[in-house]
């Protein structure tokens, strides 16, 4: 009775500190954590990470918490046979392209519909086909050896099956030769620059960068965020 409200409001612990709680608390208490007015994006990770039904239920329903790439695949990730779930996210207004694409795959009836009209998506029947299409694609991609992504990605282009939806895919899998080949060809400029873009400019660059290939703006964050991942992964350091 005195834990729950405190944690709710308190601004007394630092975020490791929040981070230790949260792997020792209650499932009530990390429900009350997932209420807090305020939501830093690792807290708030973590909660999507570890939290139960109700704790990410509460965390969606959190008009503080933000709907990062990182979060919004975890949830997606963990409760992809829960309704309930995957419909809170689908109520939210501040999703990203790329999320929004996802859940209108997932979500059935007036959940798919408001998706639908909120963020203009195509229809639900044209998402399913396109994800299968692009998950073809990734597996093509991934066995063909180097010297063969040019003649690749100019074949995808000349099908009008190098989009966005495709390029984001490949950011989120890693895929950097394959992107640095393909942004090129969509005007990003030369291949080696591209390449050293991707793993080592900042926001302000990789943002130019994308738009030079006409990069849906909306996917920009997206882009970033996968990026910011990959270079992680790499050990490569943020300029």
């Amino acid at each position: 009775m005195v834990a729950c409200p405190f944690l709710e409001v308190t601004e007394v612990f630092t975020e490791e500190e929040w981070h230790q709680l949260v792997l020792t608390i209650s499932r009530s208490a990390l429900v009350a954590v997932a209420r807090r007015p305020t939501m830093p994006e690792g807290l708030a990770s973590l909660l999507a990470e570890l939290g139960g039904k109700e704790t990410v239920e509460t965390l969606l329903d959190n008009k503080a918490t933000p709907m990062t790439v990182r979060i919004c695949g975890t949830v997606i990730e963990r409760f992809d046979g829960e309704a309930s779930v995957l419909e809170r996210m689908a109520s939210r207004d501040d999703l990203i392209a790329e999320i929004a694409v996802t859940l209108s795959a997932k979500v059935a009836g007036a959940a798919r519909e408001k998706l639908t009209q909120r963020y203009k998506l195509p229809d639900f029947t044209e998402v399913v086909g396109a994800e299968a299409e692009v998950g073809s694609t990734l597996r093509m991609i991934r066995v063909t050896p180097p010297l063969g992504l040019a003649a690749l990605v100019r074949a995808l282009r000349k099908d009008n099956k190098l989009t966005d939806l495709l390029l984001m895919k490949a950011a989120n899998d890693g895929l950097v030769e394959f992107l640095a080949v393909a942004l090129s060809e969509r005007g990003a400029g030369v291949v080696e620059q591209v390449r050293n873009d991707l793993l080592h400019a900042g926001t302000r660059s990789v943002v130019a960068m994308l738009a030079r290939a006409k990069v849906s703006a909306a996917l920009h964050d997206s882009f970033w965020s996968a990026l910011t991942q990959l270079r992680l992964k790499a050990g490569s350091k943020l300029h």
